[in-house]
């Protein structure tokens, strides 16, 4: 069992958290380091927040809260039936495909600037396919005699 390098900052009086066998207690300050498939599943559960400078898991996405909403830790938004808690720093990260829908409601996609090492790579260039080489001119050849008389004629 790998540990990611992902902290998340559990509820407010929660001093454990566990997804399957796994069992994470937190520290003193209320944070826990899951593995990274377990940093994907406990975000799905109402109140865990990500630090701010953790890029998002993939498959999800980072978005500023707008300005009408609480960043005490008390708002909250809820897409697919999931409760997700908007952190202090105003932001919150949710599935990718909640991105569009929340987008009407004043939600914007956080740049991260800090990278990934678990971010899927860029896609290789496509190799430049080696041109086609140009089809020879046709040689030219002795047309045969239209209707020549037979030889001894």
């Amino acid at each position: 069992m790998t540990r990611s390098r992902r902290r998340l900052h559990v509820p407010a009086g929660t001093t454990e958290a566990n997804v399957g066998p796994n069992l994470y207690t937190a520290d003193a300050d209320g944070v826990i380091v899951p593995t990274e498939s377990d940093f994907a599943s406990l975000l799905s559960v109402a109140g865990f927040t990500a630090d701010a400078d953790d890029a998002p898991p993939f498959g999800y996405v980072r978005l500023s809260a707008p300005d009408t909403i609480a960043t005490d830790g008390t708002g909250s938004l809820s897409f697919g039936g999931v409760a997700y808690v908007i952190g202090s720093d105003g932001t919150v990260i949710v599935p990718d495909e909640a991105a569009a829908g929340l987008a009407s409601h004043g939600f914007a996609p956080v740049e991260v600037v800090d990278g990934d090492d678990l971010t899927p790579p860029e896609p290789e260039p496509e190799a430049e396919a080696t041109p086609e080489p140009e089809p020879e001119p046709p040689v030219d050849v002795e047309p045969e005699p239209e209707h020549a008389p037979p030889a001894g004629e």
